[in-house]
């Protein structure tokens, strides 16, 4: 995808979220059956070869594709324009930009929160593979590492809060 087209993704996605307060993959695909709308040709609307559920999947796929490149000083970091909005529940969707959440500490802070969660559970099913695979020990140590680090940060996050 050119530069060009990832801009014109994301401008329309900030559209969307703009018009709805976030995002969500239902909503990006309501969106993109618009025959002139910019991500109308990022999905499949051959039902003969992927339904709606398909659809979905490619709108979270588009979601994802975004990233920004933000310079702190020196360092140059790529992240997600788009993460999953704190404010829904825990059986919701929802999307919102990262620089939204930039301004709205308790939002963002909520943000962190989630993905670290998300972290340790990738890191417990690592560990599970491990186990079988014989190298639990060496993957069990990264991830009481990362947990003691959650931790921490959980509560620095817990104490502004």
């Amino acid at each position: 995808m050119t530069d060009t087209e990832t801009n014109i993704i994301a401008s329309e996605l900030q559209r969307i979220q703009d018009e709805q307060g976030r995002i969500t993959p239902e909503i990006v695909v309501i969106s993109a059956e618009k025959p002139e709308s910019p991500l109308h040709h990022l999905f499949e609307w051959d039902d003969s070869v992927a339904g709606h559920k398909y659809r979905i999947e490619q709108a979270r796929e588009v979601i994802r594709s975004i990233r920004l490149t933000v310079t702190y000083e020196t360092k140059v970091v790529c992240v997600p324009a788009y993460v999953r909005d704190p404010s829904v529940g825990p059986s919701a969707q929802g999307y919102v930009t990262i620089t939204t959440l930039a301004s709205e500490k308790g939002r963002a802070r909520s943000a962190v929160k989630y993905e670290f969660g998300q972290a340790k559970s990738a890191l417990v099913r690592a560990e599970n593979i491990a186990e079988y695979l014989k190298v639990r020990k060496q993957v069990s140590a990264i991830r009481e590492m990362v947990v003691e680090a959650t931790e921490q940060i959980e509560q620095l996050i817990d104490e502004q809060d």
